[in-house]
């Protein structure tokens, strides 16, 4: 039987032989080939977690879009309550004040702490003022109820004194006092007098009113009245003749007349 051998190339005869010599020429050839595995390429990962960022936004968005939606329910609600609450109540108030309501000519009841006064005068005042008013014969102007510090002023330099100074005369209160009726300027205050002026805290008061008005230059003209007192028009004229505007003006500082002292001396039992 024939036996055919394969062909020996001229290059692996010499690797043949340089390896029985124990000589290689190329030591590169017989080296072992090591296969190191690849890393799976970044690509896949990039588009792996691509995917789940997605997952994840889809997810985020739908559930505040829910949120949102079902705000917006509770919202709507709570209008619709309010609603029905706003008519309830205009309902309640509407039925209650057909029931309440008074007529037009009917005051309502004072609440609260304070309330109105029929008149800023007592009925003995405003006795005093219709015939004061027949006095002057719109000579002049009258005003009732007048602060001192609406009068006079304070003539202190320092700033506590002023203070001072001022809380004791704007706590004062006169009667009545007389304007010119050109340009308001003060012509006389009248006091009017009753038993309560004899009290000691009042007599005090009126000595301070005195001299206040005094050194202001403002002439003070006191009247005796009791309750029930009628006043005589053509009186008030006499004291008052040379005060009022087209009679010669008497002296401011002067003194009250002797007639008042007489009066009150009488009234008071000294």
């Amino acid at each position: 039987m024939l036996v055919t051998r394969p062909k020996t190339s001229s290059r692996t005869k010499t690797q043949i032989s340089q390896s029985t010599s124990g000589k290689v020429s190329n030591p590169t050839l017989f080296q072992p080939r090591i296969t190191i595995p690849q890393p799976a390429t970044k690509k896949a990962d990039t588009n792996t977690l691509d995917f789940v960022l997605l997952i994840i936004f889809v997810v985020v968005i739908s559930w505040s879009i829910g949120f949102i939606f079902s705000i917006i329910r509770k919202i709507e609600k709570a209008v619709v309550t309010t609603k029905k609450a706003v008519t309830t109540v205009q309902g309640v108030g509407k039925f209650v004040h057909e029931k309440t309501k008074r007529p037009m000519s009917e005051p309502a009841p004072a609440s609260g702490r304070y309330k109105g006064k029929i008149s800023a005068l007592t009925n003995n005042e405003i006795q005093f003022h219709k015939a004061l008013q027949k006095a002057v014969d719109n000579r002049c102007n009258i005003l009732f109820q007048v602060s001192l510090g609406q009068l006079v002023d304070t003539c202190h330099t320092t700033y506590s004194e002023k203070i001072s100074a001022r809380n004791r005369i704007d706590r004062k209160v006169m009667d009545f006092v007389l304007c010119d009726s050109d340009d308001l300027s003060t012509i006389a205050v009248i006091e009017l007098d009753d038993r309560t002026h004899l009290r000691p805290a009042r007599v005090k008061r009126d000595q301070f009113l005195e001299e206040t008005l005094k050194e202001a230059g403002i002439p003070l003209i006191r009247f005796w009245s009791t309750s029930g007192s009628i006043y005589d028009p053509k009186v008030i004229e006499s004291e008052l003749t040379s005060l009022l505007p087209g009679t010669e003006r008497a002296d401011a500082a002067a003194d009250p007349d002797e007639k008042y002292f007489q009066a009150y001396s009488k009234a008071s039992g000294e």
